[in-house]
């Protein structure tokens, strides 16, 4: 990354609403729990979070991983609900960007089908 580039990474900006939030490095982060985390459905959770609707809200994938009643899929939820608190975005179209980009730097991809 170049210099400006990492400081937009790593620096808060300001939401929608006007409010704080942190750089993406967050998300990246709470990615990375997730691919090293989910040990049996890791894969499927980060393929999931990489394909996901861009305008679906933060609250419609945590409503979503719970509905699969499975503690991979639970932790997965917690996490992205972190993020939700962290980011304060309107949709998920910068964490399913990022779900891309950090599945491919784990020691299983993005399932394709």
């Amino acid at each position: 990354m170049s210099d400006s580039q990492l400081a937009s990474f790593v620096t808060d900006r300001a939401s929608e609403d006007g409010k704080p939030r942190s750089g993406p490095y967050q998300i990246v982060i709470g990615l990375l729990v997730i691919g090293t985390g989910a040990v049996s459905a890791g894969p499927q959770i980060m393929t999931e979070l990489g394909e996901l609707d861009p305008k679906l809200t933060y609250d419609a994938v945590i409503e979503r991983f719970k509905d699969h009643k499975q503690p991979d899929w639970q932790m997965a939820a917690q996490v992205v609900e972190t993020l939700m608190r962290t980011q304060r975005a309107q949709n998920v179209s910068e964490l399913r960007g990022w779900a891309r980009n950090v599945s491919r730097f784990l020691l299983h991809r993005l399932q394709t089908a």
